[in-house]
């Protein structure tokens, strides 16, 4: 999982520090990243297990988002719509199948869960805005548990064999 990781983190590190708009598009980007692979989960996994994730992913990641897209809109943000991060990883998993996909799948689900609660955490200590905080403190247990499922089933829904 870490090598996903360190992608997910490196295609998003590139965002100018001192951008106020920074953590609210790293939000926007990871999530749409993560709605994305859920939909393709729903049409591709093999387990109805692995299914029902992807169908968690897209609702949660696309109720955070509506949220965040319409307070960054009330606050005269504008979001980003690319590149969105880990785009290697997403046309690997793009062009697998069966097993393989479902791991791949999961570990993009783990990373993607991780490096958007990782945002969460930083978008919240960098804000001055109470109502961002109030958004991530909603969500933040949300996401946290579609990243447990994502781990979970990585050891239960998929066979160990290569």
């Amino acid at each position: 999982m870490v090598p996903l990781l360190l992608t997910f983190v490196l295609g998003t590190a590139r965002e100018r520090s001192g951008d106020e708009t920074s953590p609210w598009n790293a939000m926007h980007l990871v999530s749409q990243a993560a709605i994305e692979a859920g939909s393709l989960a729903q049409q591709r996994a093999t387990s109805p297990e692995i299914r029902n994730l992807g169908r968690l992913m897209v609702r949660d990641n696309s109720a955070f988002d509506r949220r965040l897209s319409a307070l960054a809109t009330a606050r005269g943000i504008q979001l980003a719509e690319g590149p969105k991060p880990a785009r290697i990883q997403f046309e690997e998993l793009r062009g697998s199948h069966g097993v393989e996909f479902d791991r791949k799948f999961l570990n993009f689900g783990y990373a993607a869960a991780e490096l958007l609660r990782k945002h969460m955490r930083d978008g919240a200590a960098q804000s001055g805005d109470a109502s961002l905080r109030d958004l991530i403190a909603i969500f933040d247990p949300i996401i946290q548990q579609d990243e447990f499922l994502s781990g979970w089933c990585l050891g239960h829904c998929v066979s160990k064999s290569p």
